[in-house]
């Protein structure tokens, strides 16, 4: 379909012409980048008058037309407009090459002139936009995305078979080409395994491809893509690592190699630590027994027993991460610990004798085994009440033991003190009283003390060793011999009523404590509850623990001489529960 341009004349009628041009595309040639045009210049009277301009002689008459600045037509024409005909004044047929685009908007201007009559000359000028020929290629591809060390397809869509091409794809400073023949339409893109080096703060990225056109080895066009270029989560490129442990005894014999829940602490070392292909040291993290720890080399304590497993998970800078897993076994161990059942006076032979010079003690012992490798020592020392020194260390051995060589007196009373051990702790000593033998009445040398049920110990003294009932009015003269000591609370306790006495006379520190837990305490170790800053006793002495009036503690601690009392329960105690603990002890 051609396009008209309409121009304007010259001269003393110039008004009565028109003065036109069409231009048309005929044709276009994709691989030349060219179009085939037809320009035709049109004259005409526009007012039907027969007798109209004209001048027959060709050499006074001229007929220009250019395109896209190019001259095309120059010659010399006759022209006669008589009797309204449309006169052709001229026309050119050719081809105009389109921008390297393939765009192509061409300027097209026609000038005719002529002699001797009223109409001098005109001129009309237009410019033809023509269809855009295809030029640069497309590309497609077999995948959104391409791993290093693997390959993608593509193919190529040309808009001529003569056109050549050119493949360049790559990231970051690396980048691989290729050149396709004409006739070409596919080919394989290989990205290099190290190609994973330009990629080193992410698993994804991009790689960026581009595709140059050439027509006669003219580049006609570029077209660009990207497709994702991922690092895959596989051994190849996964961050590697050694682990290794070191045991770290503390108390435990070193020739048991073995690890002592609550002892031992596990040293976890990380080393040779390997990044791939320029990927950098991120993070880890260590977890034992539900412990984390961000650095290395960590240190944990060993809160379980059984099969622990270790594990140690390093992370890198592209975000990819390998967990690896150990396990240890460690083996159960509480401290050792003896159950005073009973200390009775008795005969040599252990009949129980209440006015005996020998004295029977009945116990439990409890103590890890560690794998039949651990071993514990009970020894007991005893003393007169009165007396400043204990009696030498006496190895204790099966239950009942009977001890005293017969020098039990009657008359007076005594402490026994008993010491458990095993290979790894000294775990502390349990102070147990003996009162003075049985006696309905006795009257202390001298007439000074009277005792009743026992005998009598002191002067100016009158001690009565069994229950006391009173019919009638019970008058004391003066205050009962006790003092009421102070108590602190710790983190694991509050809203504590405690009742603790200290009776001077009988150096016994009486106490009732109620405390609510505050903060969880987890079962099997050893939690301080109650602090009594004065009075603590000489050496560590066991007290009866109870939970909410119900569940034993098991505890085999009690009081220590910093005044720290303690517990440890076989069950894990939420915070709000009440716990009651009651006992004596000896300052």
């Amino acid at each position: 379909m051609a396009i008209k341009y309409y121009g304007s004349c010259t001269g003393t009628s110039s008004g009565k012409y028109d003065l036109w041009m069409t231009v048309a595309q005929n044709s276009q040639n994709i691989s030349s980048n060219t179009s085939n045009l037809t320009v035709k210049v049109f004259l005409k009277r526009n007012d039907g008058y027969p007798s109209s301009a004209y001048n027959l002689t060709e050499s006074e008459n001229n007929i220009k037309i250019s395109v896209g600045g190019v001259s095309k037509v120059n010659k010399n024409i006759t022209v006669d407009t008589r009797n309204n005909v449309t006169v052709t004044l001229a026309q050119w047929k050719g081809d105009v090459t389109h921008n390297a685009d393939g765009s192509l908007s061409v300027a097209i201007n026609a000038v005719f002139t002529m002699g001797n009559t009223t109409l001098s000359g005109g001129s009309v000028k237009g410019s033809f936009k023509c269809t855009t020929i295809p030029r640069a290629s497309s590309m497609s591809f077999s995948s959104t995305s391409v791993n290093p060390g693997s390959d993608v397809d593509v193919s190529i869509s040309s808009a001529s078979k003569s056109f050549t091409h050119r493949i360049i794809w790559g990231i970051g400073n690396k980048n691989s080409s290729a050149e396709l023949a004409a006739s070409v339409t596919s080919y394989v893109l290989s990205v290099p395994v190290s190609w994973a080096s330009q990629l080193t703060d992410a698993s994804k990225g991009v790689l960026n491809v581009s595709l140059k056109t050439y027509n006669n080895g003219v580049l006609i066009g570029t077209v660009k893509y990207s497709i994702g270029f991922v690092i895959p989560k596989t051994d190849d490129y996964l961050p590697d690592f050694d682990i290794a442990f070191e045991r770290i005894d503390n108390n435990v014999p070193v020739d048991w190699g073995e690890y002592l829940k609550g002892i031992s602490q596990l040293g976890v070392i990380v080393s040779n630590g390997s990044y791939k292909y320029g990927a950098t040291f991120d993070s880890v993290a260590i977890t034992v027994c539900g412990v984390t720890k961000r650095a290395f080399p960590a240190v944990f304590d060993l809160t379980a027993s059984g099969d622990i497993t270790v594990s140690v998970t390093v992370r890198d800078s592209r975000g990819l991460s390998r967990k690896k897993s150990r396990i240890i076994n460690v083996c159960d161990y509480s401290p050792p610990s003896v159950n005073m059942k009973s200390i009775t006076r008795c005969d040599a032979d252990g009949s129980v004798n209440p006015r005996g010079t020998y004295l029977c003690m009945n116990y439990d012992v409890s103590y890890s085994d560690v794998n039949s490798k651990n071993t514990y020592n009970l020894v007991l020392k005893y003393r007169n009440t009165k007396a400043q020194y204990y009696s030498d260390d006496t190895c204790v051995v099966g239950s009942p033991f009977v001890f005293g060589d017969g020098n039990i007196g009657e008359g007076s009373s005594y402490i026994v003190s008993v010491g458990i051990s095993d290979e790894v702790l000294k775990s502390g000593e349990i102070l147990c009283s003996v009162p003075v033998a049985d006696i309905p009445f006795n009257i202390r040398k001298g007439g000074k003390g009277a005792a009743f049920g026992k005998f009598a110990e002191n002067d100016n003294e009158l001690s009565v060793a069994w229950d006391l009932y009173v019919q009638g009015n019970l008058t004391v003269d003066g205050t009962l011999n006790y003092v009421n000591l102070n108590f602190q609370e710790t983190e694991y306790s509050e809203n504590a009523a405690c009742e603790i006495r200290y009776y001077p006379t009988l150096r016994e520190v009486l106490l009732r404590i109620r405390f609510k837990v505050l903060t969880d305490i987890p079962k099997g170790d050893v939690y301080t509850v109650i602090k009594i800053p004065d009075k603590p006793p000489a050496i560590f002495t066991p007290l009866q623990s109870v939970v909410g009036h119900f569940t034993d503690c098991s505890s085999s601690v009690g009081v220590f001489n910093t005044g720290d009392v303690a517990i440890r329960t076989e069950t894990d105690i939420a915070a709000g529960t009440y716990v009651y603990i009651s006992g004596s002890y000896i300052v």
